[in-house]
């Protein structure tokens, strides 16, 4: 027995996508605008959806590109890094293209990016995010602002090269940008244009963050990174809400409330 497009009932053929209680026809998910841009970040959601949550997913799937059309229309390039990312400061949007004549484009606001990482060969070559940078800035100084980086093993090959992303504010809160996914030879001029393409998109993703991360500190009322705070129990006050948010590990705060407090 064939089995029926949970949305239009139709016969999804041999082609039909599996989810956690039934199928869905190629037919419909190309209609609903369905992995047009997120293919496989959207596979990953969509296997693990039943029946009534897939027409709900559908729903708030077509809110979100209505806002993200809405980020789009108000779109004003002003800075580019590389071929695959623009920034507007003033409307504090990100813009993304995928290469290629038909690549598509996505579109986040700053405040929705939590963290990014750079992974080659799955090794993670650097990482950044706003929470992490403020802790570090309380916990280590201002030096700490930047999240430290693990260095990926050195080989002749590169077969994979991408950047994942965590958003705030969205159905699909990681998102990967590939840069690599075939076996590339790291002396060749292929492999060097995408790293170069994957650092351009980090200074932009680093950029934003220093961006939140301002705007976070000014609304916690905490000291920017070069305005050193006097007062140490506002600083394990401060500490100790990063502390409640899961944003610093008990360890951390019991570090620096001993070096604050001189015990």
């Amino acid at each position: 027995m064939s089995d029926a497009c949970v949305y239009c009932g139709q016969d999804v053929g041999v082609t039909g996508f599996a989810m956690a209680d039934g199928y869905v026809c190629r037919d419909c998910l190309k209609s609903l605008g369905l992995f047009h841009d997120t293919k496989e970040d959207e596979e990953r959601v969509l296997h693990q959806l039943g029946k009534l949550e897939f027409a709900n997913y559908v729903m708030a799937r077509q809110e979100e590109r209505s806002a993200e059309q809405a980020l789009a229309n108000r779109f004003s390039a002003l800075q580019a890094f590389g071929r695959r990312a623009t920034l507007d400061p003033t409307h504090r949007i990100v813009k993304f293209t995928e290469p290629g004549p038909k690549g598509s484009t996505t579109y986040f606001s700053y405040n929705q990016l939590v963290t990014y990482e750079l992974l080659e060969d799955g090794a993670q070559v650097s990482v950044g995010g706003v929470s992490r940078a403020v802790a570090g800035g309380l916990l280590f100084g201002a030096a700490g602002a930047v999240v430290g980086a693990t260095t990926a093993k050195r080989a002749s090959v590169c077969q994979s090269l991408l950047i994942r992303l965590t958003l705030t504010h969205t159905l699909l809160p990681n998102r990967s940008l590939v840069f690599v996914s075939s076996d590339l030879n790291k002396d060749g001029s292929l492999y060097r244009d995408a790293l170069s393409d994957a650092q351009a998109v980090m200074s932009a993703l680093d950029l934003v963050s220093h961006t939140n991360e301002e705007a976070l500190r000014e609304s916690m009322h905490l000291p920017f990174a070069d305005t050193p705070s006097l007062d140490p129990y506002d600083q394990l006050r401060k500490l100790k809400s990063l502390l409640d948010d899961g944003i610093v590990t008990q360890g951390e705060f019991e570090q620096k409330k001993h070096q604050l407090l001189g015990i």
